[in-house]
């Protein structure tokens, strides 16, 4: 099943912002980890819906070995890395800052 281009693009800023308020303060980045897990599994549900914690952890670890290659594209590494947005994560803010 292709992934439209409009879903893959909210799933990235979705992604990149909840990473970006998940580093600046935890509890209030829940909404923001909610809404970007619903787009990713939107994208992809036969991959089995994962906890919230599950989800957040997966911030930490390269998109290469846990986001589906339509959604990630050409990206690779962590959002989340020693506590600290990445510059992947930040790449994907900018990309979405007018939107």
């Amino acid at each position: 099943m292709a992934v439209e281009i409009e879903v893959v693009e909210r799933t990235r800023k979705a992604l990149a912002v909840a990473a970006q308020e998940n580093v600046t303060d935890r509890m209030a980045s829940i909404d923001s980890l909610r809404y970007a897990q619903a787009l990713t599994w939107r994208c992809h549900p036969e991959i089995p819906l994962l906890t919230l914690l599950q989800f957040e952890m997966k911030l930490r670890e390269p998109v290469e070995a846990w986001l589906a290659d339509d959604v990630r594209g050409a990206f690779a590494g962590p959002l989340i890395c020693n506590d600290t947005a990445t510059e992947l994560c930040q790449q994907w803010l900018a990309l979405f800052q007018s939107s």
